[in-house]
This record gives structure tokens, C-alpha cells and sequence, in this order.
């Protein structure tokens, strides 16, 4: 294993006890949440990251407690209050085995761990991974502009997996400027297509109030072409309203709507789906940069979809990777996994990262490449080992590797 300079890894996040619904009258207990899926994965590969969070002093905080020191995780800077009750979530899984979750969980407005985490020194070397609820919420924004500052300050690394649910953003605009600026701020962002979705629609539909007139104006222009779309929306799943109203924007192309019937003439609704994908990246990534003043430069962002391809912006460069297909068990940790899969494996080979991490330096690296393909070769070694890894998680029940 590949260690330099004393570097240490901070997680920053929730403990979640997940009941998997396996069948009707089947319940299975366990113990999870990113941060902590996250924290074994890297456990997993024999690295020892610091842990940060909360817990209720009640019976399931006992439990989870139980299982961190049969893991031999150090608990030291796990939080417990009779303010908290410990989250649990109910998964119940659709015909793809893809999750979805029910969270019961309380709300307290004191962010215990900020004194705590004043209390690390980081070093410009350090790695911090912060997970998705944890870092939206408001009740941490003291935390989350303290370790921004430090950040800034230090140059450590941050590595952030932002989660976005459409109705958080609606909800609350302070952690709407929270995800912005932890996507400023950050070196790895780890989105989910449907995280780009999420945020685009809510300054698109939501901010400026027309989602009911664009739905209108869709039905109305399109109910010709209708029985097509119906045809191609279960190619995205949970997205299929954002699939509905995106449309709208490329069908008026009269080339992309050529290629639309070509390829479902064909049998080709995968390819109807990845260069629908692609487009909505160019003109999301292009709106991040222009409208929400985010800037993307000199990061590493990987973009994952589920089955479908990964894609990667690695300084100048675009890469896309293909997913294999598998029949999974469970989705519940699988980009968990892949986080702690990717860390790892930069950990890995920090030599070659080093540069672009601490610079924010593409040149460097590629002064340090013979060239372009040396790059692509270390990106897909970084996904193919996140992908396999999260795969052997797909195939069981568990939210990690073990």
C-alpha cells in the first residue's frame, strides 16, 4: 500500500441503520449511511480514516456502537446525545433491485461536532471526505464554511459526493448555497447524473417559477410524438419527468429528432439514452459554470449513472467508461463503495495525483505522461477498481465490501 507523508483521511458524516426489506416478511438490520460505508470501504483496504458523527444515547445508538467496535473502528469521535434519536432508514427495493428509502430521523439545530473538528489540525496533505445529508444540512453551515476556510488556508484535500434530492433544494435555499459552495470548494466531486439533473431543473423549473407552464407547453406541442417518448421513458427510471421536460429543449432539432426515430426504428433506445445524456451534460456543465458560478476547472469529477456509462473531466480531458451489466441483489452502498474505492485508489497512486491535487496543475501531469493515453490509463484503472468494487456490493447484501 501506498502511504506518503503521514497522510490522513477525516470522514465527516451520518450513521444509518438500514432495514432492507428482502421480502414482505423479511426484514434485515443494517448498519450504514455514506460516511460510514464510505469509512469501511476504506477499513476494507487496510486505512485507518478518522471518524466523525452523531448518534442518540438510545437503543439503536447501543447497537450501532456495538458493531463499530466489533470492527475494530476507533469511536472516540462519535457523538452521543439524548437530543438525537439515531436514524434508521426502511429500504424497500423496486423490479431492479434499485433502492428507495423512508428516513426517520430527528432534527436538532446544534452542530455537535464543530467544536471537535477545531480541535484537528489538517495538513496540506490530508484527504477530508464529506458525505451528502451531513454536509447540506443547515444546522452545519458553521461547519461547513470553517472547514472551507481551512481549506483554502491549508490545501487540503476535499472530496465531496453532493446527493442532491430535488425537494431539499426547494425547501431550503441555505443549502442550496451550502452545495454550491462545497462544489467551489472541492478537488473530487462525486455526482450522480441525477444530481446534475436535480440542481439544473430546481434554477431552471423551480427558481423562476414556470414548471407548470413548460409541462403545458410540452403536452401540448408533442402528443403526436408522444407514444415514442413512452416508449423510451423507462430508460430513466426515477427521472422520467426530468427525461419529459428536457426533451422539450432538443426536439425541436430536427437532425436530433432524425437520430431519435433512426435508432428506436432500430431497437437502439440505449443510444437514444447516451446522447440524450451527453447532451444535458455539455448544456448543464455549461450553466454550473455561466448561471451558478461554479467553476470546474482544475477538479476531478467523476459522473456516475447507475448501469450506464461513467464519465470523467480530468483537466482538459473527457472520459467516459462503460459499466458492465449485472443482475444486482442490492444498490444500498454500491456509490459508497465507489467513493471509497476512488480515495483508495488515488491513495494508490498519489504520485501521480499529487501534483494536480496541490497545484491544481493539469500540465504537470501531463509533463510527467508521455502522453495523453498515459492519462486515460490511470483514470480507467481508478473507475475499472471503484466499478469492480462496487459491484461485489451490488451482488450481496451488504453496503460495503467485506
Amino acid at each position: 500500500m501506498f502511504q506518503k507523508k503521514n497522510i490522513k483521511i477525516y470522514i465527516f458524516g451520518e450513521i444509518v441503520l438500514d432495514l432492507l426489506l428482502i421480502k414482505d416478511d423479511c426484514i434485515l438490520p443494517v448498519v450504514g449511511g455514506s460516511a460510514l460505508n464510505t469509512l469501511l470501504t476504506l477499513k476494507y483496504f487496510g486505512r485507518d480514516p478518522l471518524f466523525f458523527s452523531e448518534i442518540g444515547n438510545d437503543f439503536v445508538g447501543d447497537l450501532v456502537l456495538n458493531f463499530l467496535n466489533n470492527k475494530g473502528l476507533i469511536i472516540e469521535n462519535i457523538f452521543r446525545s439524548e437530543e438525537i434519536k439515531t436514524t434508521i432508514s426502511i429500504v424497500k427495493f423496486d423490479e431492479n433491485r434499485e433502492a428507495k428509502y423512508n428516513f426517520y430521523k430527528s432534527y436538532y439545530k446544534k452542530p455537535y461536532l464543530y467544536d471537535p473538528i477545531k480541535k484537528i489540525s489538517f495538513k496540506k496533505d490530508d484527504f477530508v471526505f464529506l458525505s451528502s445529508f451531513f454536509a447540506g444540512d443547515n444546522r452545519n453551515k458553521k461547519i461547513i464554511k470553517y472547514l472551507i476556510k481551512k481549506r483554502k488556508e491549508i490545501g487540503f484535500k476535499l472530496f465531496y459526493d453532493p446527493n442532491i434530492r430535488l425537494h431539499h433544494l426547494k425547501q431550503n435555499k441555505v443549502k442550496l448555497n451550502q452545495i454550491l459552495d462545497l462544489l467551489n470548494s472541492s478537488d473530487i466531486i462525486r455526482f450522480s447524473f441525477e444530481d446534475l439533473l436535480n440542481i439544473f431543473r430546481y434554477f431552471i423549473f423551480y427558481r423562476n417559477n414556470n414548471k407548470i407552464f413548460v409541462k403545458k407547453l410540452f403536452f401540448l406541442i408533442f402528443k403526436k410524438e408522444w407514444k415514442l417518448i413512452e416508449k423510451i421513458k423507462k430508460l430513466f427510471n426515477k427521472n422520467k419527468d426530468i427525461f419529459k421536460e428536457y426533451l422539450l429543449r432538443i426536439i425541436f432539432n430536427k437532425d436530433f429528432y432524425s437520430k431519435f426515430k433512426n435508432y428506436l426504428e432500430n431497437n437502439r433506445v440505449d443510444l437514444i439514452r447516451k446522447e440524450f445524456k451527453n447532451y444535458l451534460i455539455q448544456k448543464i456543465f455549461d450553466f454550473y459554470i455561466k448561471e451558478a458560478k461554479v467553476d470546474f476547472i482544475n477538479k476531478l469529477i467523476i459522473l456516475t449513472d447507475g448501469p450506464y456509462d461513467i464519465k470523467v473531466i480530468f483537466g482538459k480531458d473527457i472520459f467516459s467508461f462503460e459499466v458492465p451489466p449485472i443482475k444486482p441483489v442490492s444498490t444500498v452502498g454500491a456509490g459508497d463503495t465507489f467513493n471509497g474505492s476512488v480515495l483508495n485508489n488515488i491513495l494508490e497512486n498519489y504520485s501521480f495525483y499529487e501534483n494536480f491535487f496541490n497545484n491544481h496543475n493539469y500540465n504537470k501531469i501531463e509533463n510527467n505522461c508521455i502522453n495523453r493515453q498515459n492519462i486515460k490509463n490511470k483514470i480507467e484503472e481508478l473507475i475499472n477498481f471503484s466499478i469492480e468494487q462496487s459491484k461485489k456490493v451490488c451482488l450481496s447484501n451488504s453496503n460495503y465490501p467485506s
